[in-house]
C-alpha cells in the first residue's frame, strides 16, 4: 500500500484535533484554496457566499465534495471558517479563525483533493 494513503486512511480515523502536523498545513491548504479560488475566477479576497460554495461543492470532484461534507457540509465549514460571520468566507479568514482546516486530517485533505 503506498505510503499516502496509509497516512490518509490514519488521519480520517484520527477523532482529535491538533494545531499543527508533520505532514501537512493549514498554511499549504489555505495556499491550494486560493489558487482553486483564482481558477474559478472567483477572487480570493472577495470570498464566497453560501450560493458560490455550495455550486462550487456541486461542481467539485466527488472526493472533494466528500470532504466538505465530512468537514460538516457547507453549513459547518462556514460556522468554523467566517471568522466575521458576514455570510462570506475570504481567505484572510480561513488564515485567522482558530477552528477553520484546524485538524491535520483536514488540511490533509485540502492540499491533496486540490
Amino acid at each position: 500500500m503506498r505510503p499516502f494513503y496509509i497516512i490518509l486512511i490514519i488521519t480520517v480515523f484520527m477523532p482529535c484535533e491538533v494545531e499543527s502536523c508533520w505532514f501537512s498545513s493549514k498554511r499549504g491548504a489555505v495556499k491550494r484554496i486560493k489558487k482553486y479560488m483564482i481558477k474559478l475566477g472567483k477572487d480570493p479576497e472577495e470570498g464566497l457566499d453560501h450560493h458560490d460554495f455550495k455550486g462550487i461543492v456541486r461542481d467539485a470532484p466527488s472526493a472533494l465534495g466528500w470532504a466538505i461534507k465530512r468537514l460538516g457540509s457547507v453549513e459547518g465549514v462556514f460556522e468554523r471558517c467566517d471568522y466575521d460571520k458576514d455570510g462570506l468566507i475570504k481567505i484572510s479568514e480561513i488564515s485567522k479563525s482558530k477552528h477553520c482546516l484546524s485538524s491535520c486530517w483536514k488540511s490533509l485533505a485540502i492540499e491533496t483533493l486540490l
